[in-house]
C-alpha cells in the first residue's frame, strides 16, 4: 500500500514538470483587443448576411410553391383546378422557415453592432516597446514598459 501510494505521489509531482504550458488559454482575461472585436463583429455581420438571404430566398421560394399550386391548369379539361394539399403545405413551411431565419438575423445583426462599438471604445493597454540604442555591432532595440491610451473619436 505504502509502494502505490508512494508510486502515486511521484506520478501527481511529476507529470505536472513535464507538461507545456497553455498560453492560449486564460480564464482571467477580461480585456479583449480591437482585432478581437473586430473579428467577432466582421464574423458575426457575415453570418446575419447569410441567415438573411437564405430566409429571403426560402420565404420567396415557399411564395411560389404556393402560389403555383392554388390554381393549377388542368390541360385535359380546359379548367383551372384548385389543389389545397402538398404543395402548399411545403410552401407555407419553407415559408415560415424563411421568415423565422430573417427575424433570427436581427439579433445577430444587434451583436455585431455591439461587438463593433466596442471595438472602438478606449483602450488602455501595457506593453514592452523597443527604443534603439547605438553600440559598435549596430542598434540593438533595448524594451522599456509602455502605457498607451487609444480614444476613439467618434
Amino acid at each position: 500500500m505504502k509502494k502505490y501510494f508512494l508510486l502515486l505521489c511521484c506520478i501527481v509531482c511529476i507529470i505536472p514538470a513535464f507538461s507545456q504550458p497553455n498560453h492560449d488559454y486564460n480564464p482571467h482575461r477580461v480585456q479583449h483587443s480591437y482585432d478581437d472585436y473586430m473579428d467577432k463583429s466582421r464574423k458575426l455581420r457575415s453570418i446575419g448576411f447569410v441567415l438573411l438571404g437564405a430566409g429571403l430566398g426560402a420565404a420567396t421560394a415557399g411564395i411560389v410553391l404556393i402560389a403555383s399550386d392554388l390554381n393549377t391548369y388542368n390541360g385535359n379539361s380546359g379548367t383551372y383546378s384548385q389543389n389545397t394539399t402538398g404543395q402548399i403545405v411545403a410552401g407555407a413551411l419553407l415559408f415560415y422557415a424563411g421568415i423565422s431565419c430573417v427575424i433570427g438575423s436581427i439579433p445577430v445583426f444587434i451583436i455585431s453592432g455591439v461587438m463593433h462599438h466596442k471595438a472602438m471604445q478606449a483602450r488602455i493597454s501595457i506593453s514592452l516597446e523597443g527604443t534603439p540604442a547605438g553600440s559598435m555591432t549596430g542598434i540593438p532595440l533595448h524594451p522599456f514598459p509602455a502605457l498607451g491610451l487609444l480614444i476613439a473619436l467618434n
